[in-house]
């Protein structure tokens, strides 16, 4: 024995079902591509991840400066003895200068003075002394 079955089938509703749930699968996907790409834990841990390499970046920086700086213990010492030489060279020109214009100054008033008193009394009185105090 068969049960006849008849199912009055409307195809308005038929088309609403599925108009249903074609807008459900979109606002499913909507859904799940949305909070794939703004996961706020997935972009908050992107984002400390990116600072960790940032500071472990610094950080052997910083470790390589160290051990430069360590590597060279005579550093300060090294550094005196070339700004002691570069003083002593610079010291050194000025009073080569400074002899120059003397000699330039001592002819000078020889040619203006013209005598031979004169000539001596300039080349007495103003011969150069190579201490430090006439440089202050």
């Amino acid at each position: 024995m068969s049960i006849p079955c008849q199912i009055n089938v409307n195809p308005l509703s038929l088309c609403l079902v599925l108009f249903d749930c074609i807008v459900l699968a979109t606002s499913l996907l909507a859904f799940g591509a949305s909070y794939t790409i703004s996961n706020p834990l997935k972009s908050e841990l992107a984002k400390v991840s990116k600072q960790n390499i940032e500071i472990t970046n610094q950080i052997d920086q910083l470790e390589a400066v160290i051990a430069e700086y360590e590597s060279d213990q005579n550093h300060l010492d090294r550094l005196l003895s070339e700004d002691q030489a570069k003083f002593d060279a610079s010291l050194s020109m000025i009073h080569k200068h400074r002899d120059e214009y003397c000699d330039y100054s001592r002819q000078k008033i020889a040619e203006h003075l013209g005598t031979a008193a004169g000539v001596s009394y300039a080349a007495e009185r103003f011969i150069p002394n190579n201490s430090e105090e006439d440089l202050n």
